[in-house]
């Protein structure tokens, strides 16, 4: 299955049904292809942003994930959180409802 490479959406224009996760630890060398392939296993991957310096624009090792549902996003946590981790990384990936995510940590 061929992805296409769409333009972004507007985030107004996001439905409400998509879900943000925030995946941490992924290493300053994964790009949003490399995530767009894990997460996928667990459902469809609608946007990938990798958090990037604004001053060097090198990788944060971290980044935002949207996915299409709900029952999707959590599929990826279970999935995912602290059980793989990312080449060269020492540490297990954390996934977790972003913040702001309706039912995400309430801690």
């Amino acid at each position: 299955s061929t992805i296409m490479s769409e333009p972004a959406l507007p985030q107004t224009g996001e439905a409400p049904k998509n879900v943000k996760l925030f995946v941490g630890q992924i290493g300053r060398n994964t790009v949003e292809d490399d995530m767009k392939a894990l997460l996928g296993k667990y459902g469809s991957v609608m946007d990938v942003n990798i958090i990037k310096d604004k001053i060097t624009g090198t990788s944060k090792g971290c980044c935002f994930v949207v996915m299409s549902s709900r029952s999707e996003a959590q599929a990826a946590i279970t999935g995912l959180d602290k059980q793989h981790s990312m080449p060269g990384m020492p540490n297990a990936i954390q996934v977790s409802f972003a913040k702001g995510e309706v039912g995400g940590p309430a801690r």
